[in-house]
Parts: structure tokens; C-alpha cells; sequence
């Protein structure tokens, strides 16, 4: 499965994607802002039960690349050697420590 999503308009854009290519399910919602405060839900309205055995999230912007920056890694573990090193402050061998949503 593959999860898309635009948030960089007054749309709120989301849609997922079975093996094939196929469009499964899509939610598209004109919303003007709120974007952080709907797109959790609307993900979860397209997943509906479905689950997949392995999820990798890749996160961009092409407009301003550098507005997304991660301060932390998970699952250090199962990293792939052939990765570059990441400007991080922190890593974690598996999850991360804690139930606050900011790092200390």
C-alpha cells in the first residue's frame, strides 16, 4: 500500500494506493486551514481497518526543503548500513523513550 498526501494547498488531499497502482480509497477535502487537525483523521477514515506488515514514511516538501527536519531516529536497530549518518540529536535503538509528543 502506498499512502499520498497533499497539504500544501486549501485542499486537503489524501489518498492510498493498492501494490498495483490502483487507487483504493481518497479523501479530498477544500478546508483552507487546519490541515494538522484533519489529516490524522482523514488517514485513518482511508486505512478503515486495513493494515500492512511493514510501513515506511517518507516525508518532503518541495516548496521549502528544509521546513522538515528530524531532531531523533527510531529503530536504530534495523538500520540499513548503506544509509548516510543523520544530523540528529538523538537515537534510538527502538522506540522512543516517554509518552510526550516533544523531545527533551
Amino acid at each position: 500500500m502506498i499512502l499520498a498526501f497533499d497539504t500544501s494547498t486549501a485542499a486537503c488531499t489524501a489518498a492510498l494506493f493498492d501494490g498495483s497502482g490502483n487507487c483504493v480509497a481518497r479523501r479530498d477535502e477544500l478546508i483552507g486551514r487546519g490541515h494538522s487537525e484533519r489529516l490524522v483523521p482523514m488517514i485513518a477514515e482511508l486505512l478503515d481497518g486495513r493494515s500492512a506488515d511493514e510501513i515506511e514514511i517518507a516525508a518532503g516538501t518541495f516548496d521549502t526543503p528544509n521546513q522538515v527536519t528530524p531532531t531523533y531516529e527510531l529503530w536504530t536497530c534495523r538500520r540499513e548500513n548503506w544509509l548516510p549518518p543523520f544530523n540528529v540529536a538523538r537515537r534510538y535503538e527502538r522506540d522512543r523513550e516517554g509518552t510526550a509528543r516533544a523531545e527533551p
